[in-house]
């Protein structure tokens, strides 16, 4: 099980989806700050109206040619701390 740390950034890649929406609860739910990213920016509007304590990115994390410009952005926007690839949301 992944601690989650009050206060800190974690970065959800695929946010608006079923999975996605259920990590950044959980995340948020323990304390930590969020910053959701998916290619769909329809749906993360919605998710933002859903869900108002996120910050979302529009894009692809796995495309190359955004990545250091996404990088960037997470690290001057947020002060990112903590990045996890993955959550297991048990308990």
């Amino acid at each position: 099980m992944i601690t989650i740390d009050k206060g800190k950034t974690y970065l959800v890649t695929g946010g608006s989806g079923f999975l996605g929406k259920k990590t950044i609860e959980r995340i948020h739910e323990k304390g930590g700050k969020v910053l959701t990213m998916a290619r769909d920016e329809g749906k993360l509007i919605q998710l933002k109206q859903e869900l108002p304590y996120i910050d979302f990115l529009t894009g692809d994390i796995a495309d190359r040619f955004n990545e250091p410009m996404v990088l960037d952005l997470i690290h001057s926007r947020l002060c990112v701390s903590a990045i996890p690839t993955c959550l297991k949301a048990a308990k």
